[in-house]
């Protein structure tokens, strides 16, 4: 039956905060050229494994001695491999994160530990459920207090924060000093203006 797995992994374990080399181990036998691919590829059909649609890797930028972790996903019937082209998400191996990029370290140093690219509309989505909560980009220095949440913009669908449902709040140093109501009025240093 379809509904049963096909194979099981033991992993080893470590206390020392390490991954060891057990368990599942994905490569090649001889080092790895760069900009090479290595990973597991996922199949509707294992009849046609040429046809795979989905796949989590690994590409080589320096040989054997760094990798990018890479996401690759392909809708089309056509019956070719996957290739660099249909790789939607990228760990790089310093960090940074790349959604629609395979290189996000090649952006500004000073905002490209995410990175979302999109050759027409690029856009991230803030969402909630209800029509009470806020949704926040937050600018921190630390991880108690008010270090959490020293800058920030700020949407606030309900009245929690300046009494007016759907207002933007611009905050700097923990205050909100620019504030847009749904009606379009601007307060600088008031949260309800007039």
């Amino acid at each position: 039956a379809d509904n049963i797995a096909g194979a099981y992994i033991q992993a080893g374990k470590s206390s020392q905060g390490e991954l060891p080399n057990t368990g599942l181990i994905v490569g090649t036998r001889t080092d790895i050229a760069t900009n090479d691919y290595v990973g597991v590829s996922f199949t509707g059909n294992v009849a046609a494994p040429e046809r795979c649609r989905a796949a989590i890797g690994a590409k080589s930028i320096n040989g054997p001695s760094g990798m990018d972790l890479v996401f690759m996903t392909r809708n089309a019937a056509d019956g070719t491999q996957l290739g660099s082209a249909d790789t939607k998400m990228t760990i790089a191996d310093a960090g940074e994160v790349g959604i629609g990029t395979i290189d996000p370290g090649a952006y500004d140093n000073e905002g490209d530990n995410l990175v979302v690219y999109d050759a027409t509309t690029p856009g991230i989505t803030i969402a909630t459920s209800t029509t009470t909560s806020r949704g926040s980009l937050l600018f921190a220095d630390g991880t108690t207090g008010n270090e959490k949440y020293r800058g920030g913009v700020i949407y606030d669908h309900g009245t929690g924060m300046g009494g007016i449902a759907d207002t933007m709040y611009l905050r700097a140093a923990i205050h909100s000093y620019l504030v847009l109501d749904p009606t379009g009025k601007v307060g600088i240093g008031d949260k309800s203006p007039q």
